[in-house]
């Protein structure tokens, strides 16, 4: 019988001054055990994930990610929507390996994100533009995305 062992983290740190936040988060994780026909438990790609790459594009059983997130809250209020308002952007590094040997900081894929956000009565909403070498996207995004 064939099993897989995972082991993983996530860790995020938010640091708020007055109206400026900023978001500090790493993930990581190890598959032990792979089989050569195993993609891969841990993905990247999408909003805030190596912005700009298509949603869970990059798929791998060892995986290396860290963010920094910052955004400014410019309203309390918006005038005609009565919402507040965020501005922010984002600076991301990962990426996914086959195996444990070709992990290392030399491999990581940059991304770069910027957003305008606003708390709605339906959730938060979210309008970004995510960059990561050549690949380019747009989002918008209703609910919680950290």
């Amino acid at each position: 019988k064939f099993t897989r062992n995972n082991l993983g983290f996530n860790i995020q740190k938010p640091i708020s001054f007055d109206r400026l936040t900023f978001i500090l988060g790493a993930r990581g994780g190890i598959t032990e055990n792979s089989a050569n026909d195993f993609i891969g438990d841990y993905q990247l790609g999408g909003f805030l994930n190596l912005s700009g790459l298509r949603s869970n594009s990059l798929i791998g059983p060892q995986l290396l990610f860290g963010r920094a997130i910052g955004y400014y809250q410019m309203t309390d209020k918006a005038p005609i929507l009565d919402m507040p308002i965020y501005l922010g952007g984002s600076f991301e590094a990962g990426n996914v390996w086959s195996n444990k040997s070709d992990i290392g900081i030399d491999h990581l894929r940059t991304a770069i994100s910027g957003f305008v956000a606003m708390d709605t009565v339906i959730g938060p909403v979210w309008f970004a533009y995510g960059r990561s070498g050549g690949d380019r996207s747009f989002y918008l995004v209703l609910g919680r995305v950290f």
